[in-house]
């Protein structure tokens, strides 16, 4: 393969709508697998005293697969809505080093108050919570913890998940049909050649 072709792929890739939709329900299943263990270690936890690593392996794996599926589909609206901001070289769409992702949904669909509060600690968890002990700076590390904890969760959040999850797919599958519906419709109605 060539330098020019693997460019042609890579931002063929990164415009196709459906691609992101793709990762998005991959990376949620494996977050779903981790969601049975972590529903059961939260039972047996309320009866127990204390957190145990495999709770905190869990529930940071949880946390981050189903940012990194979130994330995906708000890319792939964004790029949907308007192929032309991916270029061959880079795709940046979202702030806080490509995962803001509280504020990237807000660019799509209305978000509650709960919904955005779920997304900013989920977002937590792709820049650092869920991949690393601690962040770049302490700074950072102060930001998470006051005013408020953005590493909490709660049984809530399972639910939420799930309703924002299906909402960002649902709109991103009906905005890529209906655009390659009108796509279709384009290329018949050509004008008459005489």
């Amino acid at each position: 393969m060539q330098k020019h072709e693997a460019e042609e792929i890579f931002e063929g890739v990164f415009k196709d709508a459906q691609t992101w939709l793709a990762q998005a329900n991959q990376l949620k299943m494996s977050a779903d697998l981790i969601e049975v263990e972590l529903q059961d270690m939260m039972a047996r936890i309320r009866f127990e005293q204390g957190l145990d690593e495999p709770f905190l392996a869990f529930l940071k794996s949880f946390m981050l697969l189903t940012g990194m599926a979130i994330e995906n589909l708000i890319k792939g609206i964004l790029v949907g809505r308007n192929p032309s901001i991916v270029s061959r070289e880079v795709i940046e769409l979202l702030r806080r080093k490509g995962h803001g992702i509280s504020e990237g949904a807000k660019k799509v669909i209305s978000v509650s108050n709960s919904e955005y509060e779920l997304l900013r600690r989920l977002e937590e968890y792709l820049v650092w919570a869920g991949r690393y002990p601690m962040p770049l700076t302490s700074a950072v590390f102060l930001n998470s913890q006051t005013p408020e904890n953005l590493r909490r969760f709660s049984w809530a959040d399972f639910e939420l998940i799930d309703k924002l999850f299906d909402r960002l797919a649902e709109i991103l599958d009906n905005e890529w049909s209906a655009r390659e519906r009108s796509k279709y419709a384009s290329q018949l109605i050509q004008p008459d050649p005489r």
